[in-house]
């Protein structure tokens, strides 16, 4: 049941984040599917933000 509900909202944050985003006003900068570039880089993806993908 946990699993279930988990990838309902996991699949929704997809949709609703999932395309790349630097609005000048949302202080996260950088952002793809709910990502930010610091997290990304502390997670140690070193890509372009627009490139990153799912898998």
């Amino acid at each position: 049941m946990a699993d279930s509900r988990f990838l309902k909202f996991f699949n929704y944050i997809l949709l609703v984040e999932g395309n790349y985003s630097n609005d000048k006003n949302d202080k996260g900068g950088e952002t793809k599917y709910g990502i930010t570039k610091e997290r990304a880089r502390e997670c140690g993806y070193k890509g372009n933000m627009k490139d990153l993908t799912k898998r």
